[in-house]
């Protein structure tokens, strides 16, 4: 699986997690990188991955 990345995507301060939930996704992981299916979207799948509780609320 390919992981969409917004352009400019700043992922310094979360890094090691980042790479980890990336690697995980890549392998079909997806309960492990903590995964979540958008729904309601009428153009293609879409999941969100928490990298850590800090940085989800920002």
């Amino acid at each position: 699986m390919k992981v969409l990345e917004y352009t400019g995507l700043d992922t310094s301060r979360v890094k090691a997690s980042y790479r980890k939930v990336a690697d995980a996704i890549a392998r079909n992981d997806f309960r492990a990188a903590q995964v979540k299916k958008l729904v309601n979207l009428s153009h293609g799948r879409f999941y969100r991955a928490r990298l850590d509780d800090a940085s989800r609320h920002r």
